[in-house]
């Protein structure tokens, strides 16, 4: 391997590995769409009609079912769970805490819809293996498919996601992913920002070749390319970056330094710094610097520092930071910082030593 060779794949993994981050934030922060367990919650009003006509009518079945079926699914973590005796009629399901549930179902749920929403999953769930990660997905959306056999069909409240959808997403995601099953209209129509009509007529026509309700993966690949706003999987390199050892999952910290043991067992203090993150993932790091070195500042306002710390020390001081960074253009463009990323000084040296060498971008 070429010593550039090496230096654009490990880029090509930081670059990665800054979609995870960005969107492992957002995702934790507030998952969406949100998932709507629709089918589970017509299963369970339709088994509590079906029992009323045996046992006679019973205002407290809905609930008691719903209490059942969250407290098996609550382990030890939270206990019963407990309805109000106030709730409406085919509201029951609702007032469970879904944030509170655990176990292999509900655990195999939550990877499917980040999956399939996000194109990858927290750090604390990625396999360390690519292999692991792709078996780990086949095994939840066969047993989602197989639990979806027994329950009927519900729509989802518009702007959420129901249980056939997350299957559906995530089975069109994996699709284009791997390249070893079909993706279903829906789930297509869904990652393209299109509506399953047109999907489903782009099929009629030929223009996307499949069965019916379904798409081949290879057209499926290459109809989401020509899309601006696909969001493609990050899931992979994700992996790939944590076991070159280039990145390591996030954790937090308490402090800015903390201790970390060197070669020789002694502690060693880490000196961190923090750096602006824009929304589409972007730092501002050292290898953005060009001829006049590194352009901060809002349009109209801005300044060009020969000095990397200086102009990341004037970031810092800013309510809004604003910097210039080429998109896939190659143009500069002005990004605004949406949150900052905390990353080793060391770490921040090397690049620029590095940097400093080349003489930045042209």
């Amino acid at each position: 391997m070429s010593s550039q060779y090496a230096l654009e794949h490990d880029q090509r993994l930081k670059d990665a590995w800054a979609y995870q981050r960005s969107r492992v934030d957002a995702w934790e922060d507030r998952p969406f769409p949100p998932l709507e367990w629709a089918e589970l919650e017509a299963f369970l009003y339709g088994t509590a009609a079906t029992l009323a006509a045996v046992v006679g009518p019973a205002a407290n079945l809905e609930r008691e079912l719903a209490e059942l079926i969250g407290t098996y699914l609550t382990g030890d973590r939270a206990g019963r769970i407990d309805i109000p005796p106030t709730t409406p009629p085919g509201r029951a399901w609702s007032a469970v805490p879904l944030a509170s549930l655990s176990g292999p179902f509900v655990d195999s749920m939550r990877r499917l819809h980040a999956y399939g929403s996000i194109g990858t999953l927290p750090d604390d769930d990625l396999p360390g293996a690519i292999e692991q990660f792709v078996r780990r997905i086949e095994s939840d959306l066969d047993s989602l498919a197989s639990l979806l056999k027994n329950l009927p069909k519900a729509a989802a409240t518009p702007g959420r996601l129901n249980l056939q959808m997350v299957h559906d997403i995530a089975s069109a995601r994996l699709a284009v992913d791997e390249g070893t099953r079909q993706a279903p209209a829906a789930g297509l129509a869904w990652l393209g920002r299109v509506s399953v009509k047109t999907v489903q007529n782009l099929l009629s026509r030929g223009q996307l070749t499949g069965g019916s309700g379904s798409a081949d993966p290879h057209s499926a690949r290459g109809w989401l390319a020509d899309r601006k706003d696909w969001s493609r999987s990050c899931w992979r390199e994700a992996i790939e970056a944590i076991n070159s050892g280039l990145v390591a999952p996030f954790q937090e910290f308490d402090a800015e330094q903390v201790a970390d043991t060197s070669a020789d067992g002694e502690d060693a203090i880490v000196e961190w710094t923090f750096v602006p993150r824009a929304a589409d993932g972007s730092l501002f790091l050292p290898d953005l610097m060009r001829l006049r070195g590194w352009t901060i500042g809002a349009r109209g306002a801005e300044r060009s520092f020969g000095d990397y710390w200086r102009a990341l020390d004037h970031l810092q001081q800013t309510d809004r930071p604003h910097w210039r960074r080429p998109n896939e253009a190659g143009a500069y463009n002005i990004v605004v910082g949406r949150d900052w990323v905390r990353i080793a000084r060391a770490e921040i040296e090397l690049q620029l030593r590095a940097v400093l060498k080349t003489g930045g971008r042209q």
